[in-house]
């Protein structure tokens, strides 16, 4: 039996809908929003799925699921103050970054600080451009203070 489709207006209304462990599949269009992913899920966005608002942090990583997985591809962002966080808070085994592209950020197109408690980061097939536009200790990818596993490819 296939999963229920349900639509939502927003992605973050899709995301709050959410349990641990279920997919979120974004449909092409720009989605004028930051997002906070709280729960271990995967979001898949279509070719050409914009997201954020411009400022703040576009995709904000906050789950606390220990041994799960949050999963993020085949988004667009363009322009905000930073283009993915994981939040020290996070509590994961893998907070995995598929075909995403960031580009013009302000400040940083992803990072993660002082993450003690996510055992891997994976970043995979993405695109980072542009990002730290002017600002000192920033960049396209920060990773510090972390001690789990990293793959950048």
């Amino acid at each position: 039996m296939a999963g229920t489709v349900r639509l939502y207006t927003t992605i973050q209304d899709a995301i709050n809908a959410a349990a641990d462990g279920q997919a979120i599949r974004v449909e092409a269009g720009t989605y004028a929003e930051n997002i906070t992913v709280d729960k271990a899920i995967a979001i898949a966005g279509d070719p050409g799925v914009q997201v954020g608002t411009g400022s703040g942090v576009a995709v904000n990583i906050t789950a606390v699921s220990a041994g799960n997985t949050v999963s993020v591809s085949g988004l667009e962002i363009d322009g905000a103050s930073s283009g993915i966080k994981v939040a020290s808070t996070a509590e994961l085994a893998l907070v995995e970054i598929d075909n995403v592209s960031v580009t013009n950020s302000a400040t940083v197109g992803f990072i993660a600080g002082d993450t003690e408690l996510v055992d891997a980061i994976s970043i995979t097939n993405s695109h980072f451009e542009n990002n730290a536009l002017g600002a000192a200790n920033t960049g396209d990818i920060i990773i510090f203070e972390y001690n789990g596993d990293v793959t950048i490819t």
